[in-house]
């Protein structure tokens, strides 16, 4: 992970990530909703994926126990995707 972060400091892996997480990530998921903004509730879905693989490396598993992240990502997925619940 590490890694993956340093080389964002280069322009042109960076343009290769992004490019390869739109494809892989941001346009599937926007292609299944129906939303005006669609494709920013995608990236910020995405976003939110991103951050939770990052901080299952960085914290300890025990902290982060997998019932109660699934639901909690789950709550906050349903929000990025659909708006909040009324």
């Amino acid at each position: 992970m590490r890694a993956l972060f340093r080389s964002t400091s280069s322009a042109e892996v960076r343009e290769l990530l992004r490019a390869r997480v739109e494809a892989v990530f941001v346009d599937r998921i926007a292609a299944r909703l129906t939303a005006p903004d669609a494709r920013q509730r995608a990236r910020v879905a995405t976003s939110v994926l991103m951050g939770a693989s990052v901080a299952r490396t960085v914290f300890d598993p025990a902290d982060l126990p997998e019932d109660d992240l699934a639901e909690r990502l789950t709550v906050l997925l349903r929000t990025c995707l659909l708006g909040p619940v009324r």
